[in-house]
């Protein structure tokens, strides 16, 4: 064995934990030893970035390392193995051009890729295997990001390092950003028409495609930077289109993005009247703390309100990250408000399917090898967030949100969310109806009870205030002949008048 080969081998055992049990660890150490070095130096520096700052470090913990680790080198080798299989084939279809002497380790996948295009076959892989672990991890090629960032902007550990971006995106980004987004058909993440179907016009609806941060760019004083202000903007005058609708429905389907706890948070704040009201909590493991630092998330004043109307909010396996949460916090203030006694009924329903399963926040982090430099070619996104809502101690991560009205094979959850909503607010128009009478009878009840007379007596003449100006005033004039002489008015009337009922006589009357 080399020199080289044996210092290989003592960093590739260096790099692994010793809380894997022995035979365990002695398995890894030699799987990990036939990879090509860049290779098993990118699966040592994702775990150590992940050891510092992934948000459940307890699923890295012991033997947990080891099947981490072990899935990675499986990828690899499925990928060599295709690789080869490729070059077979090859051969097989093209034997005159091939050239054996051409397959030095230079030309095959045992040499570090040097660009995105060569990368990407490695990536895509590596990166459905890291999202079976957790659904926001993920690596992507950004040489030109790494490269740019100054040494205060990358804080180093003992094993890992993280980028300290305060200032934010520069401008050419936010730029670039802002143009993109503020295009009609994006409009920020916010649509005020479906791409099929049409809404009935007592019935609002919004389509969220995603959530960017409120801050981004906020401290720019040109609006053609300001892209989380202009998403603000363009998120309140899409709700303002909803104020007066008798239903309201938000439509989470069909987009790929997530987006900002913030922008969830501007948005639920708009249907619920608990203002100041923590509803979520956000566990943060980026500033290092023991515990980690907890930021709650309460429910904010609002330009305007959307209260007491129905709202349903439609899912599919599309529906992911911030556009979930919207979803789940809704889900579960209406289990909170009902137990409190706020309120009374189910007002938010979640229609469709079972969302994607994404609750954890994530940042970018550089990755360091074992002499404590920077991957120059690499960064993880990497959850170092978890997301604890108040009511259920829990998130949607994995479990994705669950429809409380699940679509049927052949179903259209658009269709079957009016359908709802028309039986909703027709139940509420009959409560309401309901409860005015109640509250008529009680006055009416009251009244008569001051007055001493039959309460029946004002409910008719509630029946009768229906009737036209003409036959209110004959039914007066025919009352008026059993006025007393001395008042000129009856204490029936007076009854009426108290209670703002009755003929005109008996809403002008003053008592003498």
């Amino acid at each position: 064995m080399s020199n080289s080969e044996r210092a290989s081998d003592q960093k590739t055992e260096n790099d692994t934990s010793s809380e894997i049990p022995g035979i365990n660890r002695q398995y890894l150490i030699a799987e990990l030893s036939k990879l090509p070095q860049w290779q098993s130096d990118l699966i040592n520096q994702v775990f150590n970035a992940m050891k510092d700052y992934y948000c459940l470090p307890q699923k890295l913990a012991g033997n947990n390392e080891y099947e981490f680790k072990i899935a990675l080198i499986e990828t690899f080798k499925k990928l060599k193995a295709e690789d080869q299989e490729r070059l077979e084939s090859f051969k097989a279809l093209t034997p005159l051009s091939y050239d054996d002497t051409e397959n030095t380790d230079e030309s095959t996948p045992t040499r570090k890729p040097t660009s995105a295009n060569e990368y990407a076959v490695y990536l895509n892989a590596i990166n459905k295997t890291l999202e079976n672990f957790d659904s926001h991890l993920r690596l992507q090629y950004n040489s030109k990001f790494i490269a740019e960032r100054k040494s205060d902007e990358i804080v180093k550990g003992e094993h890992s390092a993280k980028f300290n971006l305060g200032s934010g995106p520069p401008q050419e980004e936010l730029l670039e950003m802002n143009t993109f987004r503020s295009k009609p058909e994006i409009n920020y993440g916010f649509i005020s028409q479906p791409k099929r179907g049409s809404i009935p016009d007592d019935i609002g609806y919004i389509k969220i495609d995603c959530l960017l941060d409120p801050q981004l760019g906020a401290n720019e004083k040109e609006e053609k930077y300001r892209i989380g202000p202009n998403a603000i903007k363009a998120a309140n005058e899409a709700m303002k289109k909803l104020v007066g609708k008798k239903g309201i429905i938000i439509d989470l389907r069909d987009a790929e993005e997530g987006g900002s706890p913030e922008m969830v948070q501007h948005l639920i704040s708009f249907f619920i009247k608990q203002k100041g009201m923590v509803y979520n909590e956000i566990e943060d493991r980026f500033t290092n703390t023991e515990p980690p630092y907890r930021t709650p998330y309460k429910i904010k004043d609002t330009p305007f309100t959307l209260f007491d109307v129905p709202v349903t909010i439609l899912t599919d396996n599309t529906t992911f990250s911030a556009r979930e949460e919207i979803a789940y916090d809704l889900q579960q203030l209406n289990i909170h408000l009902q137990q409190t006694g706020e309120q009374s009924g189910d007002r938010f329903k979640v229609i469709g399917e079972v969302s994607r399963g994404g609750a954890h926040p994530t940042r970018s982090y550089p990755l360091v090898d074992s002499s404590r430099e920077i991957n120059s070619d690499i960064v993880v996104w990497m959850p170092d967030s978890e997301s604890i809502n108040k009511t259920s101690g829990t998130n949607w991560e994995r479990k994705g949100v669950q429809p409380d009205i699940p679509i049927k094979k052949g179903e259209d959850a658009l269709d079957v969310a009016i359908g709802h909503l028309r039986s909703a607010i027709a139940q509420s128009s009959k409560e309401s109806k309901a409860e005015e009478e109640k509250k008529l009878t009680s006055t009416a009840t009251l009244v008569a009870k001051r007055m001493k007379i039959n309460p029946s007596t004002l409910t008719r003449h509630t029946e009768s205030s229906k009737l036209s100006d003409n036959e209110q005033k004959s039914s007066s004039q025919k009352s008026g002949n059993a006025k007393n002489k001395d008042t000129d008015v009856t204490d029936e009337e007076m009854a009426r008048s108290a209670f703002g009922q009755g003929s005109d006589t008996a809403r002008s009357f003053k008592k003498r």
